[in-house]
């Protein structure tokens, strides 16, 4: 029984000091964002309203982790993110549709093991392209938003160089006008607020 605990601790010791370098790997997410839409007219009320949309996501992902010591890492990440979330809306009287389209982003991690696991956080800045489309019209309007991330994941080995990993984040995104009317004061803002879960796989060298 001795030698058996002494080899576990061993082998965990080992996996946490051989886990730094670079890192690729992909994920498949669900994605969903409440959209703040406020529509600004001058010498009218602003009108606020919630639009939520919602789907299927994916992302690839790489970055470099570099362990502080046997138990405490911190690693530097950039994501492209592809997104078929969407909803439908009424905006202002008009009947429309908002996409999530694509995404890039760059997170800080610090984490700690915890056995053969680990548990990490992450901060961030994330930009990700959001388009509006009006029922019965030819046109769209899009508006790259760019955020705050923050996050919090946990990963399993699976073997020396593969590991699983499940995470949730959520990002605060900054308000973009999508359409104003020259000259009336009038704009349609959205201010997005996106919560992403994801299940990861990755590979070490």
């Amino acid at each position: 029984m001795k030698k058996f605990l002494i080899t576990i601790i061993l082998v965990s010791s080992t996996s946490a000091a051989t886990a730094g370098g670079f890192y690729i790997g992909t994920s498949l997410a669900f994605s969903d964002t409440q959209h703040a839409s406020t529509v600004k007219e001058t010498g009218n009320d602003d009108i606020t309203e919630d639009v939520g949309i919602s789907g299927p996501a994916f992302s690839v992902f790489g970055g470099y982790q570099y362990d502080i010591n046997d138990t405490v890492f911190t690693a530097f990440e950039l994501s492209l993110l592809g997104s078929r979330a969407s909803g439908d809306a009424d905006i202002d009287g008009t009947k429309a549709s908002i996409d999530q389209k694509t995404g890039l982003g760059v997170s800080v991690l610090l984490g700690r093991q915890l056995g053969e696991g680990a548990l990490f956080g992450r901060f961030g800045l994330q930009q990700t392209l959001y388009e509006l489309s009006a029922e019965n019209s030819s046109e769209s309007y899009d508006g790259p938003h760019t955020g705050y991330k923050f996050g919090l994941d946990y990963r399993l080995p699976l073997n020396d160089s593969f590991q699983v990993q499940m995470g949730w984040s959520r990002t605060f995104y900054s308000e973009e006008t999508y359409y104003s009317r020259p000259g009336t004061g009038y704009s349609l803002n959205f201010e997005p607020t996106e919560s992403l879960f994801e299940l990861a796989i990755a590979k070490k060298f």
